[in-house]
């Protein structure tokens, strides 16, 4: 459900861009948003929030490139990387980059490649940590793209994506919601937003299509994606009345059948791009130049629970010296929350379980450390969900110590084993308790599965795996109300879980947190 903030405001800081000037966003976690824009003096100009809110001013990038005013495009692959393009004078693509190692780089440097492009903004992102995909508007009105591997680095040159559709000179989006796809989005000629994809398993579709409603834009306006989920899109593009519009995607139904205005009383420019950004699956934020020539921005937010990491202690080690004494402990969770339980018209059951992120190495130090001022967000359930009260919200943690097998494998075993066990158990204990759905029966059916059956089903993974998967760990909140949450023992309360098995000993430290 979630809500949009009423109004728009404006971020701090005294600078002053040009109105025709445009803002890009950017968030590498869920407690950081960068922004990006070119200033008066050509030279890219930067803003950041943290959890500390927003810093007190904009400052410029180091290096001595100077651009026209145009759009800056950032990615992040991964927290602790941001990777800039913007067109350059002499109509090539020019990058900078900051690492959490050695901030950013000297200056901004070509890309490969002889083909060169109109001003516009470059669409960038990153489908996984190790790929960087880039796609531009070329003069023969067709879309263009570039990428690189952390294995091979920079494509020689630029190539034509499939289809036959042209469009005008604008700017393309371009988003990926999973690893696996790509979606691109652009203006057409009959003023309706167009889209196409790319996908691991098939490639690129054929040709371009419209996206459903009967609303139309101006020509050449650019179209901002966001997406907050694998299951969820959002696309944003300034309207006739100067107000920002907008429309969704969700895996379950398809495209909302037509676009809406974003709340608020504030209009902007129509030339100007909105930007974009989803730092968690709960909330959105949307930036644009305002007439003023400052930074205005909105947000939604749904009120959520969310199961945080906040250490991971290891105590005894599965491996011996000669294996070199650390072991390598890559952490997901399954997710079930009860009150999303629901019973299908044939009568039958429903029990969605969610996948949480992966993550690895635990016991490294660069990934568990950042827990203890930032916690981890490993699952997070929709808290306006419909459904009954009490209610309950069950992490089921899913470990591997990895030592040479394939993780993706053997992740993707345990999820599906898992989560049929864990839909299994649930319809199970509804069916036998006379169709009523409790907090408590969903809880409790998901907790008996930690012993014998979760025991039985990983025994059978483990053998066909050449890394140890350990017996997953159900942990449960059940609160009665949606007032229970402030004073519940477990809400923002730094908990423990001893994991012991394979002559391991860990201990992992997390907490409930209700935004």
């Amino acid at each position: 459900m979630g809500k949009w903030n009423a109004e728009w405001f404006t971020v701090p800081g005294t600078a002053v861009f040009d109105p025709g000037g445009q803002v890009t966003s950017v968030s590498r976690s869920e407690g950081q948003v960068d922004l990006f824009t070119v200033g008066y003096d050509s030279r890219v100009w930067t803003q950041f929030w943290n959890q500390a809110g927003w810093h007190s001013d904009w400052f410029p990038l180091p290096g001595a490139a100077v651009f026209d005013k145009q759009s800056v495009s950032v990615v992040s692959r991964d927290e602790r990387h941001l990777d800039l393009f913007v067109v350059g004078y002499d109509s090539r693509i020019w990058t900078q980059f900051w690492s959490a190692d050695n901030g950013w780089s000297g200056d901004w440097f070509a890309l490969p490649g002889a083909a060169v492009f109109e001003k516009q903004a470059v669409a960038a992102v990153s489908r996984d940590r190790d790929h960087l995909d880039l796609f531009v508007h070329g003069y023969d009105s067709r879309i263009w793209t570039q990428f690189w591997s952390a294995e091979t680095g920079w494509h020689a040159d630029w190539l034509p994506t499939p289809g036959a559709a042209l469009f005008a000179a604008q700017s393309v989006s371009a988003l990926s919601r999973h690893s696996g796809r790509l979606d691109l989005f652009v203006m057409g000629y009959d003023d309706h937003v167009w889209t196409s994809s790319w996908s691991a398993d098939s490639g690129w579709r054929p040709d371009w299509s419209p996206v459903p409603g009967q609303a139309v834009f101006g020509g050449g306006r650019s179209i901002t994606p966001a997406t907050r989920t694998a299951s969820h899109m959002d696309l944003y593009v300034m309207g006739n009345d100067n107000h920002i519009w907008t429309t969704y995607w969700v895996d379950t139904a398809g495209w909302a059948p037509e676009w809406f205005p974003v709340p608020g009383q504030a209009v902007f420019d129509k030339a100007q791009h909105i930007t974009a950004v989803s730092r968690r699956p709960a909330h959105l934020d949307l930036f644009v130049l305002g007439y003023d020539s400052h930074v205005w921005t909105t947000y939604w937010n749904h009120r959520s629970v969310q199961f945080r990491l906040r250490y991971f202690i290891e105590k005894e080690s599965t491996d011996d010296v000669l294996q070199g004494a650390s072991d390598e402990v890559y952490m997901s969770a399954l997710g079930v929350d009860s009150s999303s339980v629901r019973v299908q018209p044939d009568g039958t059951y429903s029990a969605p379980v969610l996948h949480g992120s992966e993550i690895g190495d635990v016991s490294d130090d660069d990934v568990r450390d950042r827990w203890r001022d930032h916690p981890h967000v490993l699952m997070e359930f929709d808290l306006d969900e419909d459904g009954p009260w009490p209610r309950s919200y069950t992490t089921t943690l899913v470990l591997i110590e990895h030592d040479n097998g394939d993780l993706r494998d053997g992740f993707d075993a345990l999820y599906a084993a898992f989560g049929k066990e864990i839909r299994s158990a649930i319809v199970s204990a509804v069916e036998s308790a006379g169709r009523v759905i409790t907090g408590a029966l969903i809880s409790s059916a998901i907790g008996a599965l930690a012993g014998a059956v979760f025991d039985a089903v990983n025994e059978r993974i483990r053998s066909g795996l050449a890394d140890e998967s350990f017996t997953p760990i159900p942990l449960t909140l059940t609160v009665n109300d949606p007032d229970h949450f402030a004073r519940h023992p477990f809400v923002g309360t730094q908990l423990t879980q001893r994991v012991e098995q394979f002559g391991g000993v860990y201990e992992i430290l997390y907490d409930w947190n209700v935004t």
